[in-house]
């Protein structure tokens, strides 16, 4: 009997195998989500899905493979006006009327942030996905770059509000990253990422914008409603990836003793019964038990004798 595995989600938004009209995809400074989008663009040529790119910014993007680009350079505090996106619109459309009408497009706008001062980005997305044609709109959201001081506090953020009306989303997070920060949870440690942000002209920790090993978080909304859950830690890849942490952090704490735990007392702390464990019943009342071990020394007959008073 052959075992069928179900494929993951993101494999099947990189084939295109399901659809997906908006796609958000959040990253920060620390790792950059170029990798994922090099996929999309790469996947996208292999299925004759022809590209479009909405360039707001110089990005890696123009040495790569996207079939048309469309400019949106601004000045800083520039705010987008309604004709911009018009001539945004025009041109898309004269791009698609070059092919036939069953003929599908990606569409990319590689930094959604510019429209954070002009308080349009609803407007932007409405029109691209009320033209007539099979498209996938993604959209990158650069996490890390602050309001503008003149966003109103009344209404959602703008990630909050592409949260609302987005048919996927995805945040990519450093591998390394990750792998240190579970690693040192374990071992009741700060994390390595820590530890860099405190020393003086750090911009950006070690390991930030790995382009060959990246973690995505995805949320993907069918018109099912069924979901499936599947954490990071349930990956067999994530399982077998140890990430040395530095021994250094031991010989500057110069203590005598140590702070971390041995697997095998690490078991041992899973197995113990705490002793309120045993007086939780319905029927009984609230009383503590203590299970003396062999090494104590008690005399039930008489307590106080063991306090040499």
């Amino acid at each position: 009997m052959i075992e069928k595995k179900t494929s993951l989600i993101i494999e099947r938004l990189l084939a295109f195998k399901e659809f997906s009209p908006l796609i958000t995809i959040s990253d920060t400074i620390l790792q950059s989500s170029w990798p994922l989008i090099f996929q999309f663009l790469k996947k996208a040529k292999y299925k004759n899905i022809i590209s479009i790119h909405i360039k707001t910014e110089i990005s890696i993007v123009d040495q790569t493979i996207s079939d048309h680009s469309i400019s949106l350079f601004y000045i800083e505090n520039k705010k987008i006006k309604k004709k911009d996106i018009i001539t945004i619109i025009d041109n898309i459309q004269e791009i698609c009327s070059k092919y036939e009408s069953c003929q599908k497009f990606v569409i990319l706008i590689d930094s959604i942030n510019v429209y954070n001062i002009s308080l349009n980005i609803s407007e932007i997305i409405t029109s691209i996905l009320s033209l007539h044609i099979s498209k996938t709109l993604i959209q990158i959201y650069h996490s890390s770059i602050n309001l503008p001081k003149s966003y109103p506090t009344y209404i959602p953020s703008p990630l909050e509000l592409l949260s609302y009306i987005s048919t996927t989303i995805i945040s990519v997070h450093s591998l390394s990253h990750e792998l240190a920060t579970r690693n040192a949870k374990d071992k009741a440690l700060t994390t390595p990422i820590e530890d860099d942000s405190f020393i003086e002209g750090t911009i950006v920790p070690l390991d930030s914008n790995d382009e060959s090993k990246i973690v995505i978080s995805i949320e993907h909304r069918r018109k099912s409603g069924r979901g499936t859950l599947l954490s990071i830690t349930d990956v067999e890849e994530f399982k077998k990836t140890n990430y040395i942490i530095r021994d250094e952090i031991n010989e500057n704490l110069n203590a005598n003793f140590t702070l971390t735990l041995t697997d095998k007392q690490k078991k041992q702390k899973e197995k113990l019964i705490l002793p309120y464990f045993k007086s939780q019943t319905i029927n009984q009342k609230s009383s503590i038990y203590y299970s003396p071990d062999p090494e104590d020394d008690i005399d039930e007959e008489d307590p106080d004798s063991d306090l040499l008073l």
